[in-house]
């Protein structure tokens, strides 16, 4: 891409300054550049070797030596899907020209006749979990090539990609049965052999999922990585609370994003949940295309989320603005909100500036039934946090 001015100035200043100065990670200020890389190779679930494969996408005009990596999987029940999944894409490019380097990876699909068999299935999760982790360590690997901080790795995605991702961040080896233990020895071990970088970690940073879930919420165990969840309330697919994917015929069950938060908030880990009154899968994709208002939601929240860990000690008042966390978004009765404080100043106002609701907060939710259905703007102490839709 051609290179801007002020990513020419970028250039300048970022080399004199720390990497959370300015508006770095907060607002778009590079273009972008795609390339692709080979980051491993193993055996399908039939014995068939596989490539594998990832998008990087750098920000262009960018020499900061230490720059943090999201890493994307897709969704499709472990049976279909590709890194060029569109709503990956979307994210790739958005986070990338705020200063990450992204990533959208491969990771190896099974056959949907095993997806009903609680071990074959299982199996399936264990190999993808397997690629995800390689594709940590290769970028590790990489880290001085690609300007990479390796104490700021994170990795999501979306359905059976946010399955990966969990996993990957809170399932240990000894959490599961003997049988798959068994299963697990005869894959090459619970890291996997999906590339030979052994000396780099797979450790990461945060976790973030639309519309995944984990086998079992006892896997979060304290002192663990934060989250942040994605999920309408009546998914279909994979289910909010707890239950059997696709819709009651996959035989694993899996705890989604109500049970995950809770169990992270009791642990006192640092969770944000955006929950979402619809029956979409994940939550900002309807049909073949986008609900924009819910994918508006969705970046601004993992935005908000991935800043605080990269830059916990650069918070000012309008940064602290930026992380009240307000679901579900659209609403129909009860507006949640979460990183208001106490004595916090909240109005609703109607889209011709009337003020409909002024309260002090104390209980962090707002009853919004007796509004008509429209958009309202949300302020907390005089400041516009977020367009509400009802």
């Amino acid at each position: 891409m051609k290179t801007s001015l002020f990513a020419l100035f970028l250039f300048i200043s970022l080399n004199l300054f720390g990497q959370c100065d300015g508006t770095r990670y907060k607002d778009v200020i590079f273009d972008n550049e795609k390339k692709t890389d080979l980051f491993g190779n193993n055996l399908k679930f039939n014995g068939v070797s596989q490539d594998l494969y990832m998008d990087l996408y750098l920000p262009s005009v960018d020499t900061f030596s230490k720059r943090p990596v999201v890493i994307l999987c897709f969704g499709g029940g472990f049976v279909q899907g590709s890194r060029t999944s569109g709503e990956l894409v979307y994210f790739a490019n958005y986070f990338s020209k705020l200063g990450y380097v992204v990533a959208s990876i491969d990771y190896r699909l099974d056959q949907a006749s095993n997806m009903t068999d609680p071990i074959l299935s299982s199996k399936a999760v264990v190999r993808a979990v397997h690629d995800g982790r390689a594709a940590i360590r290769y970028l590790k690997s990489k880290h001085t090539e690609y300007q990479l901080d390796t104490n700021l790795f994170f990795i999501g995605g979306t359905s059976a990609g946010g399955v990966l991702s969990l996993t990957l961040a809170y399932s240990q080896y000894n959490d599961f049965s003997p049988i798959l233990k068994n299963s697990i020895d005869s894959m090459g071990g619970f890291e996997g052999t999906s590339n030979a970088l052994f000396n780099h970690s797979s450790d990461i940073r945060g976790v973030f999922h639309f519309a995944g879930g984990i086998s079992d919420t006892s896997h979060i165990k304290s002192n663990e990585v934060p989250a942040y969840h994605n999920h309408s309330v009546l998914d279909p697919l994979v289910p909010f609370r707890k239950g059997l994917p696709m819709g009651g015929t996959a035989p694993n069950p899996l705890y989604g994003s109500y049970w995950m938060h809770q169990r992270l908030t009791n642990l006192g880990i640092y969770s944000v949940l955006d929950s979402f009154e619809n029956a979409n899968h994940p939550a900002f994709v309807v049909g073949n295309t986008f609900d924009f208002p819910i994918l508006t939601t969705t970046i601004n929240s993992l935005r908000n989320f991935l800043y605080r860990l990269v830059c916990p000690n650069n918070m000012n008042t309008k940064d602290a603005k930026r992380m009240i966390s307000v679901y579900p978004n659209p609403v129909s009765n009860y507006l949640r909100l979460e990183g208001v404080k106490n004595g916090d100043l909240i109005q609703i106002f109607d889209m011709k500036s009337n003020c409909i609701l002024t309260k002090i907060n104390k209980d962090q939710i707002i009853d919004m039934s007796r509004f008509g259905n429209g958009v309202y703007l949300l302020y907390v102490n005089h400041e516009m946090i977020q367009k509400i839709v009802k």
